[in-house]
């Protein structure tokens, strides 16, 4: 079932609680007049003007009730496994059958919370896209499965490291190990999956992982459950005001690429800081002053990157 607790870590996770108390509080401010300007502006339907208000001045009551006759709701750490309509994904089909005969998937993607998940694409990278864009032209095949008794810290676990990868570039290349500058859809899942320290999950640990791969776990593993046919409903539900949750879902991106912003501003300082350092235009104490500065609020921030400063 739904859980408020989730769509809120949503919010915790990206940006300042300052930041976000001043838009709440710029939202309930609003004349009704302004109001109703914004929401043509942003190509809000009438009918879906009181659920944007609600959410964007925090109140997640309105949204509460829309799910609370649901059968079940997307889970931190479901697997999203879809095949699209284009020429390249029915390549890729075709070669995955070579390995699985049952292969129904070439993109894969993952639940960070709610009606929010992670994939990466081609050209974009590590991104995040609302449920019902990331099926919004999938093949009727689509499957969604979720992995068996995870908890609460799994779920934080997993909100965590989809937020890690966050605008990572997109490339398959083969290796041992994980890329840990590069990633795509399936290695994404199995990344998060790994970065999150969840154990036999039966992601092969193989150079190339292939979208077929989970198509295997579905069909296969006692670990893994489909969700497929329960959650149906809960798709239908955040594609019918998917105009409120895509708002709501820029907002939340917005705020993390803020949150990386700062941490590359600050690589960048502390660059600086060393080659002034040492060309003798600083004082190594002083040098030194200025960079536990920044690191120090590096270790305020909600959120950790992929090519962030390393935490001691």
């Amino acid at each position: 079932m739904y859980s408020k607790e989730l769509t809120s870590t949503i919010l915790q996770l990206a940006g300042t609680e300052e930041g976000r108390d001043s838009a709440h509080k710029m939202f309930e401010k609003l004349k009704p007049e302004h109001f109703d300007l914004m929401t043509s502006l942003v190509n809000i339907p009438p009918e879906l003007k009181d659920l944007y208000k609600s959410i964007m001045t925090g109140n997640l009551d309105t949204l509460f009730k829309l799910t609370e006759k649901l059968s079940d709701w997307f889970r931190t750490g479901d697997i999203i496994m879809m095949a699209g309509n284009s020429h390249s994904s029915e390549i890729l089909l075709k070669v995955q059958k070579r390995y699985y005969k049952g292969t129904r998937s070439s993109h894969i993607a993952i639940v960070q919370a709610d009606f929010i998940a992670v994939d990466a694409m081609p050209q974009l990278g590590v991104t995040t896209r609302l449920v019902s864009d990331i099926l919004k032209d999938a093949k009727d095949d689509w499957r969604i499965i979720r992995f068996r008794n995870l908890n609460s810290q799994n779920y934080e676990a997993i909100q965590k490291a989809s937020t890690y990868f966050f605008l990572q570039p997109y490339l398959i290349f083969p290796g041992k190990k994980p890329s840990k500058k590069f990633s795509y859809c399936s290695e994404l899942a199995r990344k998060i999956y790994e970065h999150s320290d969840i154990k036999k999950t039966g992601i092969p640990n193989s150079p190339i992982i292939k979208p077929c791969d989970f198509d295997i776990l579905a069909d296969t593993s006692k670990n893994w459950e489909d969700v497929t046919e329960q959650l149906r409903p809960a798709v239908e539900m955040v594609q019918n005001i998917s105009p409120v949750l895509s708002r709501f879902s820029m907002h939340y991106t917005n705020g993390l690429r803020l949150n990386k912003e700062r941490f590359e501003d600050r690589k960048n300082q502390r660059t600086k800081i060393k080659r002034l350092q040492k060309q003798g235009k600083i004082a190594e104490s002083m040098a030194n002053k200025y960079i536990n500065l920044l690191n120090d609020a590096d270790k305020n921030m909600n959120n950790t990157f992929w090519d962030s400063p390393k935490r001691k």
